[in-house]
């Protein structure tokens, strides 16, 4: 790996303290030496990937940076994060730029401290952002790299550099020409990508929540309006039933045609009394036996009644009469 003899002492140090502080029961030594040996290089700020370590020594990735993280933790260790310019170098140097390398580079270091006051090198792979900067300035100075080229060198995903040139699009840093880039030293600062994101998607759940509101809205009104106009129909055929159903029951229902006409028949021949004792909701409410029974018994009032005037007149012969 080629990590110098500073790499090795502090890594020889660091297998010595966890020895002796028995963390290595349990692990096999190949596995703790190689952990110390990342250990050292991460707090010499030395350009080694944990990927390049696990090839050398033949362990999976995730072990090994399993065990790094736990001597880390138990050996309480202060780890500076790895800055993704110590990767700029080695990757200009595997990408070929001939003699514009160191200008390639520098100018991918420049664009990487722009990331970082944009927030964009927080919580993100070294190797990553790297593999972005190197793409950009490759492009600036007009060379053609695509980012399978870069990502296979920093041996990172192609959709992690696409996503870190597309957050790093949404800054105004994006926007300058490549005169601007370099001459103006842009001061301002941007909010983190994850920040933005969340913002953006707060504001997208807010503008959807107005649309179904208005839309929940008017399909509410157009509802109510429905209902209303229904209501009013029920209304009308209950009005419209209503009218038929007092003009069926003053047809067909207790008083007929044959008692209407029977009693228009005979109510000549009830006194003025009766009549003016039996109102017409009275009459139409009798039945056809006690009407006839009605005007029978106010028929045999009138013949009493004719018959005592005559009586009383001429006895004899009202007397025959009857």
């Amino acid at each position: 790996l080629r990590l110098g003899s500073d790499v090795s002492v502090s890594a020889f140090r660091f297998y010595q303290s966890a020895l002796f502080r028995g963390l290595t029961r349990g692990r096999g030594a190949m596995h703790t030496a190689a952990g110390c040996i990342y250990l050292a290089a991460r707090q010499l700020r030395v350009s080694l990937m944990l990927l390049d370590l696990s090839d050398a020594v033949g362990i999976n990735v995730y072990v090994l940076g399993h065990c790094y993280v736990e001597l880390k933790r138990k050996l309480h260790l202060a780890i500076p994060d790895m800055d993704p310019c110590l990767f700029i170098e080695r990757f200009a140097t595997q990408l070929e730029f001939g003699d514009k390398m160191s200008v390639v580079a520098t100018t991918a270091m420049r664009l990487l401290q722009r990331m970082k006051k944009d927030w964009i090198a927080t919580g993100r792979r070294p190797s990553g952002l790297a593999a972005a900067a190197l793409l950009v300035a490759a492009r600036i100075h007009e060379f053609n790299r695509t980012e399978e080229d870069v990502a296979r060198v920093a041996r990172v995903s192609q959709q992690t550099t696409r996503k870190r040139l597309q957050e790093f699009g949404r800054t105004p840093t994006s926007k300058l020409s490549i005169d601007d880039f370099f001459s103006v030293d842009y001061e301002e600062e941007q909010d983190p990508p994850a920040f933005s994101a969340s913002k953006k998607s707060d504001e997208n759940i807010k503008e959807m929540d107005d649309e179904a509101f208005s839309r929940i809205s008017a399909e509410i009104n157009e509802l109510e309006r429905r209902i209303e106009k229904q209501l009013r129909v029920i209304a009308e055929k209950r009005v419209s039933r209503s009218i038929f159903n007092k003009l069926s029951d003053l047809v067909f229902g207790r008083l007929s045609i044959l008692n209407l006409l029977y009693m228009l028949l005979f109510v000549t021949k009830i006194s003025i009394v009766s009549i003016s004792t039996h109102s017409l909701s009275t009459l139409l409410l009798l039945d056809e036996g006690r009407f006839n029974a009605e005007v029978k018994y106010q028929t045999s009032i009138v013949g009493k009644q004719a018959m005592g005037l005559g009586h009383w007149l001429y006895p004899s012969q009202e007397k025959e009469r009857v």
